[in-house]
């Protein structure tokens, strides 16, 4: 597991602020939280890589190998569930007011880790939920830019905070984290997507996306539509025939080409092309 610089700072502004009892209390939670998505992913079989401990808690990135959608949502939302349940369960005891404190960090850790935003488990909840919807590359726009509000979001609550509580830079430390974390995230992901869309045979898909295009549509376009879940056929009729082209051709001539040259246009460039006529 790899501790992210930023958690050291926030873990010395906590320290001389004199809140030390509620981080130790918040980690605690915070691991138990995890463990509930490594039991999901021992039971679902999923590959958890590179761990890391972040202001935010605990981040870390999942093998997707053809893993069933509701399976990866209940991976992400057993962390959230947990903490929400448990808030609910000290709520309802009201054996002691101390218990308070109890109650009030698993909701925050429950309400926060459900919000749209990259790298918590609401942003990815959100990707898994929208995907098949408008496609990879248009639902990871999406998600990038809602991570990108609401991290200007929290560093603006963050000055706030700073100005009313001097030393209290949770906020805008997290704000800060959320900004740095996707300003780079829609590149390696989008590389991950290509190389899936391109190498994918169809056998490693269960279901069947097709797309209707026109022949003058850009190839930036259709690649927008493509989803990573489903292997998509793209149809398009040119001169009165009815043609279609599997994902991976539409791929290669994206990575060849460019996104703004047209599907057909990219089909003559080539010297000997293969599509089927129906």
């Amino acid at each position: 597991m790899n501790i992210h610089p930023s958690f050291f700072i926030l873990t010395v502004i906590i320290f001389f602020s004199g809140k030390i009892s509620d981080l130790i209390l918040a980690l605690v939670f915070i691991l138990f939280h995890e463990i509930c998505h490594i039991i999901f992913a021992l039971i679902f079989g999923i590959k958890i890589e590179k761990i890391t401990l972040t202001p935010i808690g605990m981040t870390g990135s999942i093998f997707d190998e053809n893993i069933k959608k509701y399976k990866k949502i209940l991976f992400y939302i057993s962390g959230p569930l947990f903490n929400l349940l448990m808030a609910l369960i000290f709520y309802l005891s009201n054996l002691h007011k101390d218990l308070y404190s109890y109650f009030t960090i698993n909701f925050i850790i429950g309400i926060f880790n459900l919000l749209p935003c990259y790298p918590l488990d609401g942003g990815n909840i959100f990707f898994i939920l929208f995907e098949d919807v408008f496609g990879t590359l248009k639902t990871l726009k999406i998600t990038i830019l809602l991570s990108k509000i609401l991290g200007f979001i929290f560093v603006i609550l963050g000055i706030i905070q700073l100005i009313l509580y001097p030393l209290n830079m949770g906020l805008f430390i997290i704000g800060m984290f959320i900004l740095r974390y996707n300003k780079n995230i829609y590149s390696k992901k989008y590389l991950s997507f290509c190389k899936k869309i391109l190498c994918t045979k169809k056998t490693y898909f269960d279901k069947i996306k097709y797309i209707n295009t026109e022949s003058s549509a850009p190839l930036k376009i259709i690649i927008n539509k493509l989803s990573q879940t489903r292997y998509s056929i793209i149809l398009f009729s040119s001169k009165g025939r009815l043609f279609l082209i599997n994902q991976n051709k539409i791929m290669y001539l994206y990575l060849k080409f460019g996104g703004d040259i047209s599907l057909l246009k990219s089909l003559n460039t080539l010297e000997n092309h293969s599509f089927n006529s129906l």
